[in-house]
Protein backbone atom coordinates (compact mmCIF):
# COMPACT_ATOMS: atom_id res chain seq x y z
CA UNK A 1 0.00 0.00 0.00
CA UNK A 2 1.80 3.10 -1.19
CA UNK A 3 1.02 6.79 -1.53
CA UNK A 4 -0.02 6.39 -5.15
CA UNK A 5 -2.74 3.93 -4.18
CA UNK A 6 -3.87 6.14 -1.33
CA UNK A 7 -4.15 9.19 -3.58
CA UNK A 8 -5.93 7.26 -6.32
CA UNK A 9 -8.48 5.92 -3.88
CA UNK A 10 -9.04 9.40 -2.46
CA UNK A 11 -9.49 10.84 -5.94
CA UNK A 12 -11.92 8.14 -7.01
CA UNK A 13 -13.98 8.53 -3.83
CA UNK A 14 -14.11 12.30 -3.92
CA UNK A 15 -14.81 12.62 -7.66
CA UNK A 16 -17.62 10.02 -7.66
CA UNK A 17 -16.53 8.40 -10.91
CA UNK A 18 -19.10 6.50 -12.90
CA UNK A 19 -16.67 3.77 -13.94
CA UNK A 20 -13.70 3.24 -11.64
CA UNK A 21 -12.46 0.22 -13.60
CA UNK A 22 -12.22 2.25 -16.80
CA UNK A 23 -10.51 5.10 -14.95
CA UNK A 24 -7.87 2.75 -13.48
CA UNK A 25 -7.26 1.22 -16.90
CA UNK A 26 -6.74 4.61 -18.50
CA UNK A 27 -4.61 5.73 -15.57
CA UNK A 28 -2.34 2.70 -16.00
CA UNK A 29 -1.94 3.38 -19.72
CA UNK A 30 -1.08 7.04 -19.23
CA UNK A 31 1.23 6.35 -16.29
CA UNK A 32 3.11 3.68 -18.27
CA UNK A 33 3.45 6.01 -21.25
CA UNK A 34 4.77 8.79 -19.05
CA UNK A 35 7.27 6.57 -17.25
CA UNK A 36 8.46 5.00 -20.52
CA UNK A 37 9.14 8.46 -21.92
CA UNK A 38 11.01 9.52 -18.78
CA UNK A 39 12.98 6.27 -18.68
CA UNK A 40 14.05 6.75 -22.30
CA UNK A 41 15.01 10.37 -21.78
CA UNK A 42 17.08 9.58 -18.70
CA UNK A 43 18.97 6.90 -20.63
CA UNK A 44 19.47 9.31 -23.51
CA UNK A 45 20.73 12.10 -21.27
CA UNK A 46 22.76 9.85 -18.99
CA UNK A 47 24.47 7.57 -21.48
CA UNK A 48 24.37 9.26 -24.86
CA UNK A 49 24.90 12.82 -23.71
CA UNK A 50 27.12 12.12 -20.71
CA UNK A 51 24.81 13.72 -18.14
CA UNK A 52 25.27 10.93 -15.63
CA UNK A 53 23.23 12.64 -12.91
CA UNK A 54 20.09 11.34 -14.65
CA UNK A 55 21.16 7.70 -14.24
CA UNK A 56 20.59 7.83 -10.49
CA UNK A 57 16.86 8.23 -11.13
CA UNK A 58 16.50 5.18 -13.39
CA UNK A 59 15.78 2.68 -10.57
CA UNK A 60 12.80 4.69 -9.33
CA UNK A 61 11.37 5.27 -12.80
CA UNK A 62 11.87 1.58 -13.58
CA UNK A 63 10.04 0.63 -10.38
CA UNK A 64 7.11 2.90 -11.28
CA UNK A 65 7.00 1.58 -14.84
CA UNK A 66 7.01 -2.04 -13.69
CA UNK A 67 4.17 -1.21 -11.33
CA UNK A 68 2.21 0.38 -14.19
CA UNK A 69 2.81 -2.62 -16.44
CA UNK A 70 1.13 -4.95 -13.93
CA UNK A 71 -2.28 -3.80 -15.15
CA UNK A 72 -3.89 -6.50 -17.36
CA UNK A 73 -4.54 -4.05 -20.21
CA UNK A 74 -0.75 -3.64 -20.59
CA UNK A 75 0.09 -7.35 -20.72
CA UNK A 76 1.47 -7.27 -24.28
CA UNK A 77 3.42 -4.07 -23.68
CA UNK A 78 4.96 -5.64 -20.58
CA UNK A 79 6.26 -8.54 -22.69
CA UNK A 80 7.89 -6.07 -25.07
CA UNK A 81 9.43 -3.96 -22.29
CA UNK A 82 10.81 -6.71 -20.05
CA UNK A 83 13.99 -7.41 -22.11
CA UNK A 84 14.79 -3.70 -22.28
CA UNK A 85 14.16 -3.13 -18.57
CA UNK A 86 16.36 -6.10 -17.62
CA UNK A 87 19.32 -4.41 -19.33
CA UNK A 88 19.00 -1.23 -17.23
Amino acid sequence: YDNRTKYLQHFMTSSKLENETEFLQEYAILAAQRNMRIFGLFIKYGKAQGKEIYLQYLPNVKKYLLQDLKHPVLKQLKKLCEPILKDH
